[in-house]
């Protein structure tokens, strides 16, 4: 699992947690906010740092916050027992992009392999709050084991058309090397239209659709 490592200030040092059982989710509650922005409003409150242990962007890009051991500052009465995941976006009025929504699960898949099996809650599920916002994809997060993330024909194509805005792949000859077998099966099976032109895949998507290849969830 990539996990991008920024420099980020420190108003003091982190603590270490006695135990972990239970993963927290929440949003930025901002449509735009970097891990970088994210940190300078909990500094700004006086905290060490960073509430959350990771941030993930709407590009699906990873961002480690807190170092994973630390006491964290996300969910009160919970934060000496748990990890916080928090998504770059506002899910009160926005909704969750299935690139995103792939790397919150990879995310979940990835902590729970190494500390074992941990509860998975909402910021809302343990204090009085809206977060992580009424249209938070709960029911699919919850999905994240192996095994039980299969993509349906439809959730590929979404996928596609997220990132259509921003074109860099047109044709099969023009992805590199490492993502050609397996753009060329999802076009042969119908899942991406325009094999001759028009895919419109970015550099991003790709590596979505290699990994989800790669873990066999486009069935034949």
């Amino acid at each position: 699992m990539k996990i991008i490592e920024v420099p980020l200030r420190r108003n003091g040092v982190f603590t270490h947690r006695s135990k972990t059982d239970e993963i927290i989710l929440h949003h930025a509650e901002a449509e735009t906010a970097s891990v970088e922005t994210v940190n300078s409003w909990h500094l700004d409150r006086g905290w060490v740092g960073i509430g959350y242990h990771y941030y993930i962007r709407k590009n699906g890009e990873v961002y480690r916050g807190r170092p994973e051991w630390a006491v964290g500052a996300h969910a009160v009465g919970h934060n000496d027992r748990s990890i916080g995941v928090c998504c770059e976006g506002n899910f009160m009025v926005e909704t969750m992009s299935e690139t995103q929504l792939v790397s919150v699960k990879a995310l979940l898949r990835d902590i729970t392999e190494r500390l074992g099996a941990l509860t998975l809650k909402r910021h809302k599920d343990v204090n009085s709050t809206d977060c992580p916002g009424k249209n938070y994809p709960w029911e699919a997060v919850q999905r994240y084991e192996e095994g039980e993330d299969e993509m349906t024909e439809d959730e590929v194509k979404r996928i596609v058309h997220d990132a259509l805005a921003a074109d860099r792949y047109n044709t099969v000859d023009e992805v590199p090397g490492w993502a050609k077998p397996t753009v060329q099966k999802l076009v042969e099976k119908g899942y991406l239209q325009g094999g001759g032109s028009g895919l419109g895949l970015t550099e991003d998507l790709l590596r979505t659709l290699v990994v989800n290849d790669r873990a066999g969830l486009y069935k034949a």
